[in-house]
């Protein structure tokens, strides 16, 4: 109880800061977590690299599929942080650590279910989804050590999602440093032996067992019980499963269309494909800015909700999207600049290296985009506002990106800069109906009376019951 106190004094006293300053203090620790993986992520790239085109484009094919997987299902350790910092804010440590052994649980059997899922039809979806290739004989190779073991990062996900949740980033900081230095080393054995592509998953996997590992010796120091003792009823599974449904549906509509896009892009080609690759092996550490931002945003929201201040989370919203804004434009920029020296790194064939070069300019303009529309999301999810969320993805991947892509590829023949112009104008898109979302409908319900909003909320409920009495 004492340590319940002390953290709702220490929510109290940290409203009193500034947004900016609270912002980048939460900001940095989760954007170093997420940047060891990244670095990671291009060094895996670059260690592959003399290996040729055919096994960049297999690994590229092979952590789609991987990131897919993990991306729809990191809607549960997302809804289990938000629960988990909303819980310990009102001083609710049981209900805490009950949703944190729900998150771990539901990882366990997704990535069970997955596994078996695999075996029985994946190699033969992923020849079919990208063609018969060497690409998709390797990325086949990639998979059957990574899909069966993938429960490990769901795991890791949920407990970092709860730290970040409950406002301790260190902690998956320090995970995700003793991770790197395990992945590292079995890259270096993967060098040595000559290199397997199921190494190289079996190297992300390992890492993802330590920082597991880990943090499970951590939790209790936020006062929460170890997911591996004590009680857990299926009601807990349902309340969580219900809460998540809305953010595993947009994780879905964004991932599911991302793997359309990529098997589309997988049809230019190998040198499209590790061109792509290369693009994104750039990109990984930039990237992570905006998702540090939205978890940070994301519990100053669930603090400010906590404590009933509104007004607030406007604040909140707008200086994070500033601030995405402008560290990406500056990565843009730098990409432009150094796009020949930056794609040399990843690439040696000559062929690919043009391909990435031509496609860098819209690459670097999107990034400020992806920044804007990324933030907007997290701040929606943590305002339970996540159906919208996933309306907004589900737009401007299925009615602006897939569509793009496949005119500007089979019908102008645009071939890589074609698929990522498409990707912008989704980008561009989501931050338009974001906007609207979080800043036009806020301010119009900022302006609102309590009374105003009692009336307005009577209307819907006597509206619901009337409807469903008509229908019986």
């Amino acid at each position: 109880m004492d340590l319940c106190l002390e953290r709702s004094l220490c929510v109290t006293e940290a409203r009193r800061t500034p947004t900016t300053k609270r912002l980048v203090a939460l900001t940095i620790p989760v954007f170093l977590h997420g940047s060891v993986v990244a670095l990671l992520f291009a060094t895996e790239r670059w260690f592959a690299r003399p290996m040729g085109v055919d096994v960049l484009a297999g690994l590229s094919i092979g952590t789609v599929i991987a990131w897919v997987l993990t991306t729809i299902f990191s809607g549960i350790g997302i809804t289990a942080g938000l629960t988990i910092g909303e819980r310990l804010a009102s001083a609710e440590t049981h209900a805490a650590s009950r949703a944190l052994k729900a998150a771990v649980v539901l990882a366990g059997i997704v990535g069970a279910a997955l596994s078996l899922l695999y075996v029985a039809a994946g190699p033969s979806f992923v020849q079919f989804a990208f063609g018969q290739s060497q690409a998709s004989s390797l990325a086949c190779a990639y998979l059957a050590v990574a899909v069966p073991m993938i429960f490990l990062a769901f795991v890791e996900s949920a407990l970092a999602q709860s730290f970040f949740g409950a406002g301790d980033p260190k902690t998956p900081l320090l995970g995700s440093a003793l991770s790197g230095v395990t992945t590292l080393g079995f890259l270096l054995i993967a060098r040595a032996v000559g290199g397997s592509i199921a190494l190289f998953a079996a190297a992300s996997l390992a890492g993802a067992l330590v920082s597991a590992g880990f943090m499970l010796t951590r939790i209790g120091k936020l006062g929460l019980e170890s997911p591996l003792k004590g009680d857990l009823r299926a009601r807990d599974l349902t309340l969580l499963l219900e809460r998540a449904a809305p953010t595993l549906s947009e994780k879905a509509s964004g991932a599911l269309g991302y793997f359309v896009f990529a098997s589309m892009l997988g049809r230019l080609g190998s040198d499209a494909l590790a061109a792509n690759q290369a693009l994104l092996s750039i990109g990984s550490v930039a990237c992570l800015v905006p998702e540090a931002l939205g978890v940070a945003a994301s519990a100053l929201i669930v603090q400010a909700r906590a404590t009933r201040a509104w007004r607030d989370i406007s604040s909140i919203a707008r200086q994070t999207m500033l601030l995405g804004a402008v560290g990406l434009a500056l990565f843009g920029a730098f990409v432009v600049a150094l796009r020949g020296p930056l794609v040399g790194v990843f690439l040696a064939d000559r062929a690919a290296s043009e391909l990435a070069i031509q496609s860098a300019l819209v690459f670097a303009v999107m990034q400020p985009f992806m920044a804007i529309a990324t933030v907007l999301r997290a701040t929606l999810r943590a305002e339970e506002r996540a159906r919208t969320a996933f309306s907004i993805t589900t737009v401007g991947t299925f009615a602006v990106r897939l569509p793009l892509t496949f005119v500007l590829i089979h019908w102008f023949d645009a071939g890589l800069v074609g698929v990522w112009i498409a990707v912008l104008l989704d980008w561009v898109t989501q931050v338009v109906l974001g906007v609207g979302a979080v800043f036009v409908g806020r301010s119009a319900l900022e302006r609102l009376t309590p009374s105003k909003r009692a009336s307005i909320r009577h209307g819907w409920q006597t509206l619901i019951v009337a409807s469903l009495t008509f229908r019986r």
